[in-house]
């Protein structure tokens, strides 16, 4: 339904019109002014500022008051002749008469009108001009904070999606955003929408500060990546906490990072000279920390039983397919699961190191001591050094673990980011502007790139299909051709994507650069070990706990 109303020739006010600059109030009936329920068929639409606009343009408008009616009245007058027009209300009154709505609110404010009177027509004008200039809408933190107050107060999610003409996801983001301050400020200020201010309140909910900082402090387009490392930070402490709890409950400390001042088990025996073996300190382990380490191989085990299984014992060409038969003497890939393996260290602190009845063993004696002339100080400050020696040779292979284990995690929160760009993109009807030559240029650099390992499972993950090929087949029938282009880009991209693991920063590869060339060019911010990936930086300049200077490397 359309309304449009305009002023006729006769009616204008011209500027040489005193009414018209500076008009003065009608002279109206004193009566009272009154509220009343009426069937709004009964209402006339009045001379009205808002002159151009179309009901069918505001689908959440008409959907709110067919949900709640009209909640303000409208505000009218009645003529002299006894008709009620509107003068305030305009969307409400023929949405209410569009829905057929029994009654509706209405203030009437004067009675014994004479709505043709040039005075009250320019007060009139200029009346509703200023309610709806000075009306003071919602800020975005408002709104969360009432639907948080909503749900709090008992109102199922449904019902306050239906009320508001919300989707559900809107629904429950909205109100983790409404409990906490964080997240309502930067969804007010624009710093964040509203999928990310969400779980920033997540973090802030659970008391989270690191995250919740970190994630304020990182760059907007880097936010994808950022939420990705910490959920891939906070899994792992979750992890090694879980490993570490029979070693607490056998009686060892728990030591999360490693430290100076601490001597690894193989480094003491007791007073007899015996080694310091794991049966012997889970006998007595008093005075003894644990650290927990994830190996850089995952474990392969069964899935009911826990059992480890060995590579080669699995046909890995089953895997995501529940219907295909392993070959013989195989089992299916999908029995299996991956786990972390973990190496546990046993340390002991150095101020404990002869108190605790563990001591450092004597240097052997070699076989023949050629007289070099030394005095037994300068054997002491030798063997000191070799102590050193050994002891910052363990520094650099736990740093060297470390190095490995932390990239390796930028490396899958690189991905996951990478991959929600990606299936955003996918999300198009039609192509990016490079993308047929890229989609060309690849399959030229590789004509059997689309025949590559899990290439099209991967492709099918990036479109969201669930099924095998014969369901991406059965896309293809219905389909536009522009929608077919962009899942033949998608089968390009997931040949690609599906080489890029998170141990991508300890090599470059050509297809690699090209693919991740192609996606910074559609605004993708490469992270750091993806641009070791692609050749513009040496792994070993990347923090292990920050990243490289974003500068330094040329992105933005």
């Amino acid at each position: 339904m359309s309304a449009a109303l305009t002023l006729a020739p006769e009616d204008a006010i011209t500027h040489s019109d005193p009414v018209a600059t500076a008009p003065g109030p009608a002279v109206l009936d004193s009566g009272s002014p009154f509220a009343m329920m009426i069937d709004p068929a009964c209402l006339e639409v009045g001379e009205n500022v808002r002159v151009d606009f179309d009901l069918d343009d505001e689908p959440s408008f008409t959907a709110s008051v067919q949900e709640h009616g009209v909640r303000i009245p409208i505000t009218a007058v009645r003529t002299r002749d006894g008709r009620f027009v509107v003068t305030d209300g305009q969307l409400r009154t023929l949405t209410a008469q569009a829905l057929k709505l029994d009654n509706v609110p209405v203030w009437v404010t004067h009675t014994e009108v004479d709505i043709d009177d040039r005075r009250w027509r320019a007060s009139n004008t200029l009346g509703q001009i200023t309610v709806n200039d000075r009306r003071i809408g919602l800020t975005d933190a408002d709104r969360a904070a009432g639907i948080t107050l909503a749900l709090d107060l008992g109102t199922s999610v449904t019902k306050v999606g239906k009320a508001l003409q919300l989707k559900r996801d809107q629904v429950k983001q909205l109100g983790k955003v409404g409990s906490s301050t964080a997240a309502r400020q930067v969804l007010d200020t624009g710093q964040l929408d509203l999928e990310q201010a969400a779980l920033l309140a997540d973090y802030d909910a659970v008391g989270d500060t690191d995250a919740v900082q970190r994630l304020l402090d990182g760059p907007p387009y880097r936010f994808a990546y950022t939420a990705a490392r910490i959920a891939e930070d906070r899994a792992e402490q979750r992890a090694r906490l879980a490993a570490a709890r029979p070693y607490a409950e056998a009686g060892f400390g728990i030591l999360l990072d490693h430290t100076t001042g601490l001597v690894p088990a193989s480094d003491v025996v007791d007073s007899d000279g015996r080694p310091a073996t794991v049966e012997r300190l889970h006998a007595n382990p008093a005075g003894w920390l644990v650290h927990c380490e994830p190996c850089d191989e995952l474990l392969v085990v069964d899935r009911v039983t826990g059992d480890r299984v060995e590579h080669d014992e699995v046909d890995w060409d089953t895997e995501g397919n529940s219907e295909a038969a392993p070959a013989e003497g195989l089992r299916h890939a999908d029995s299996i699961e991956a786990r972390t393996d973990w190496r546990v260290d046993y340390l002991l602190p150095a101020e404990l190191v002869g108190e605790s009845g563990w001591h450092y063993p004597p240097s052997p004696e070699p076989e023949h001591i050629p007289d070099t002339g030394a005095d037994p100080d300068s054997r002491a400050a030798t063997a000191r050094d070799a102590a050193a020696d050994h002891a910052r040779e363990q520094e650099q292979q736990r740093y060297a673990r470390r190095q490995v284990r932390e990239l390796n995690k930028q490396g899958a929160a690189a991905k996951t980011a990478r991959i929600a760009f990606v299936t955003a993109l996918l999300a198009r009807k039609t192509l990016p502007g490079e993308a047929s030559r890229f989609i060309a240029d690849s399959l030229v650099r590789e004509p059997s790139l689309l025949g590559g390992y899990k290439a099209d499972l991967c492709a099918r993950e990036l479109l969201g299909v669930t099924g095998g090929r014969d369901t991406l087949s059965e896309m293809l029938v219905t389909a536009k051709p522009a929608r077919c282009q962009v899942i033949t880009l998608a089968l390009v991209l997931g040949a690609h994507e599906q080489r890029v693991e998170k141990d991508c920063w300890r090599w470059t590869v050509s297809g690699t650069r090209h693919y991740l060339a192609f996606l910074r060019d559609l605004g993708h911010s490469l992270t750091p070990v993806e641009l070791a990936a692609t050749g513009e930086l040496d792994y070993h300049d990347i923090d292990l706990d920050t990243g490289p200077d974003i500068e330094a490397t040329g992105q933005e």
